[in-house]
């Protein structure tokens, strides 16, 4: 359905979703991440993933892959505190 909609919108803001469909935030999110890179998160809304600027496209996926790269540092470090407090060599 999200697709859909945004098929006859370039950008829709996510409050537009919400109030519209009853979506919250999260469900947004979860839609968007369920459609295997269709969708990206803009700073004005969601997008089509081939309606999108290379701007738009550059800056949703980079923030992407900074979110990734952090939650990678961090599951490395709570790994590296467990496995002190445990007694477990790497």
């Amino acid at each position: 359905m999200m697709v859909g909609i945004l098929e006859t919108h370039r950008v829709i803001p996510v409050c537009r979703f919400k109030a519209r469909l009853n979506w919250s935030d999260r469900t947004c999110r979860a839609i968007a991440n369920a459609s295997e890179g269709r969708i990206i998160a803009t700073q004005k809304g969601y997008v089509l993933s081939v309606r999108s600027t290379q701007e738009e496209f550059n800056e949703a996926n980079g923030r992407i892959y900074s979110q990734a790269r952090n939650m990678m540092r961090r599951a490395l470090k709570e790994r590296s505190v467990r496995h002190k407090s445990i007694g477990v060599t790497q």
